[in-house]
Protein backbone atom coordinates (compact mmCIF):
# COMPACT_ATOMS: atom_id res chain seq x y z
CA UNK A 1 0.00 0.00 0.00
CA UNK A 2 2.06 3.36 -0.60
CA UNK A 3 0.89 6.43 0.85
CA UNK A 4 -0.27 9.87 -0.76
CA UNK A 5 0.26 12.98 -0.29
CA UNK A 6 -1.48 16.04 -1.45
CA UNK A 7 -0.03 19.42 -3.13
CA UNK A 8 -2.80 21.97 -3.12
CA UNK A 9 -1.69 25.13 -4.92
CA UNK A 10 -2.90 28.54 -6.11
CA UNK A 11 -2.87 29.92 -9.40
CA UNK A 12 0.41 31.73 -8.97
CA UNK A 13 2.08 28.46 -9.10
CA UNK A 14 3.27 28.43 -12.69
CA UNK A 15 3.84 25.03 -14.71
CA UNK A 16 7.64 25.99 -15.41
CA UNK A 17 8.17 26.97 -11.96
CA UNK A 18 6.60 23.69 -10.66
CA UNK A 19 8.57 21.76 -13.39
CA UNK A 20 12.03 23.60 -12.51
CA UNK A 21 11.23 22.54 -8.75
CA UNK A 22 10.70 18.84 -9.70
CA UNK A 23 13.99 18.51 -11.97
CA UNK A 24 16.28 20.12 -9.04
CA UNK A 25 14.76 17.79 -6.51
CA UNK A 26 15.40 14.59 -8.61
CA UNK A 27 12.25 14.17 -11.57
CA UNK A 28 13.80 13.90 -14.99
CA UNK A 29 10.96 11.95 -17.25
CA UNK A 30 7.39 14.42 -17.28
CA UNK A 31 4.78 12.67 -19.68
CA UNK A 32 1.97 14.88 -20.83
CA UNK A 33 -1.38 13.30 -19.98
CA UNK A 34 -5.14 14.60 -20.32
CA UNK A 35 -5.14 15.84 -16.87
CA UNK A 36 -1.69 17.93 -16.93
CA UNK A 37 1.19 15.57 -16.15
CA UNK A 38 3.38 13.15 -14.27
CA UNK A 39 6.45 11.62 -13.31
CA UNK A 40 9.01 10.11 -11.58
CA UNK A 41 11.77 10.84 -8.83
CA UNK A 42 14.80 8.95 -10.25
CA UNK A 43 16.38 8.19 -6.91
CA UNK A 44 13.49 7.24 -4.80
CA UNK A 45 10.84 6.13 -7.50
CA UNK A 46 8.44 8.37 -5.94
CA UNK A 47 5.55 8.72 -8.49
CA UNK A 48 3.43 12.22 -8.83
CA UNK A 49 0.45 13.13 -10.93
CA UNK A 50 0.10 17.03 -11.50
CA UNK A 51 -3.81 17.86 -12.27
CA UNK A 52 -4.44 21.70 -13.96
CA UNK A 53 -7.12 23.32 -13.17
CA UNK A 54 -6.84 24.71 -17.19
CA UNK A 55 -8.03 21.05 -18.53
CA UNK A 56 -11.20 20.38 -18.91
CA UNK A 57 -10.16 16.93 -17.13
CA UNK A 58 -10.73 19.16 -14.08
CA UNK A 59 -14.48 19.92 -14.52
CA UNK A 60 -15.11 16.42 -15.95
CA UNK A 61 -14.30 14.40 -12.71
CA UNK A 62 -15.62 17.21 -10.27
CA UNK A 63 -12.47 18.13 -8.77
CA UNK A 64 -13.56 21.21 -6.70
CA UNK A 65 -12.12 24.46 -6.93
CA UNK A 66 -11.44 24.68 -3.23
CA UNK A 67 -9.01 23.91 -0.97
CA UNK A 68 -9.93 20.14 -0.12
CA UNK A 69 -7.44 19.49 2.99
CA UNK A 70 -8.43 19.42 6.09
CA UNK A 71 -7.98 20.23 10.04
CA UNK A 72 -6.56 23.48 8.93
CA UNK A 73 -5.39 25.88 11.54
CA UNK A 74 -7.34 28.87 10.10
CA UNK A 75 -9.61 29.35 7.42
CA UNK A 76 -7.98 28.84 3.72
CA UNK A 77 -9.95 31.18 0.86
CA UNK A 78 -8.38 30.94 -2.58
CA UNK A 79 -8.74 28.64 -5.52
CA UNK A 80 -6.92 25.66 -6.28
CA UNK A 81 -4.62 25.66 -9.81
CA UNK A 82 -2.65 22.92 -9.79
CA UNK A 83 -3.66 19.67 -7.68
CA UNK A 84 -0.17 17.14 -7.48
CA UNK A 85 -0.72 13.70 -6.16
CA UNK A 86 2.76 12.10 -4.91
CA UNK A 87 3.16 8.56 -4.14
CA UNK A 88 5.45 7.70 -1.80
CA UNK A 89 7.31 4.36 -2.16
CA UNK A 90 6.69 2.00 0.50
CA UNK A 91 10.59 0.68 0.12
CA UNK A 92 12.34 4.07 0.04
CA UNK A 93 9.84 5.99 2.45
CA UNK A 94 12.90 8.18 3.41
CA UNK A 95 13.99 9.38 0.17
CA UNK A 96 10.35 10.04 -0.54
CA UNK A 97 10.01 12.15 2.51
CA UNK A 98 13.45 13.91 1.52
CA UNK A 99 12.62 13.98 -2.11
CA UNK A 100 9.32 16.17 -0.55
CA UNK A 101 11.31 18.25 1.68
CA UNK A 102 13.40 19.54 -1.25
CA UNK A 103 10.31 20.32 -2.71
CA UNK A 104 8.41 21.89 -0.85
CA UNK A 105 11.58 24.40 0.28
CA UNK A 106 12.50 25.25 -3.04
CA UNK A 107 8.57 25.88 -4.23
CA UNK A 108 8.59 28.43 -1.01
CA UNK A 109 12.15 29.64 -1.84
CA UNK A 110 11.14 30.26 -5.80
CA UNK A 111 7.13 30.85 -6.21
CA UNK A 112 4.82 33.19 -4.58
CA UNK A 113 2.18 30.38 -4.64
CA UNK A 114 -0.03 29.59 -1.66
CA UNK A 115 0.13 25.96 -1.28
CA UNK A 116 -0.89 22.93 1.09
CA UNK A 117 0.14 19.87 1.81
CA UNK A 118 -1.47 17.10 3.19
CA UNK A 119 -1.34 13.57 3.87
CA UNK A 120 -4.83 11.81 1.94
CA UNK A 121 -6.02 15.18 2.27
CA UNK A 122 -6.63 14.24 5.84
CA UNK A 123 -3.74 16.13 7.58
CA UNK A 124 -1.90 19.55 6.76
CA UNK A 125 1.81 18.76 7.45
CA UNK A 126 2.76 22.65 5.65
CA UNK A 127 0.81 25.45 4.34
CA UNK A 128 2.31 28.43 2.39
CA UNK A 129 -0.10 31.29 2.75
CA UNK A 130 1.57 34.36 1.97
CA UNK A 131 5.06 34.84 2.72
CA UNK A 132 5.41 32.34 5.19
CA UNK A 133 5.87 28.19 5.22
CA UNK A 134 4.52 26.58 7.89
CA UNK A 135 5.33 23.10 8.86
CA UNK A 136 2.81 21.74 10.99
CA UNK A 137 3.78 17.71 11.10
CA UNK A 138 7.23 16.90 9.80
CA UNK A 139 7.55 14.36 7.19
Amino acid sequence: MALEFILEADFALQRNELIDTLIHCGVSDFSEVEYGFNGEFLESGMNFYAYERSKPFWDRVGFRDCVVAENSPYPIEWNVGIKIVFRFSNVNYEMCNRDMKCLVKNLADNSSARFVVSFQYENIYVIRDGKDLNVLIDF
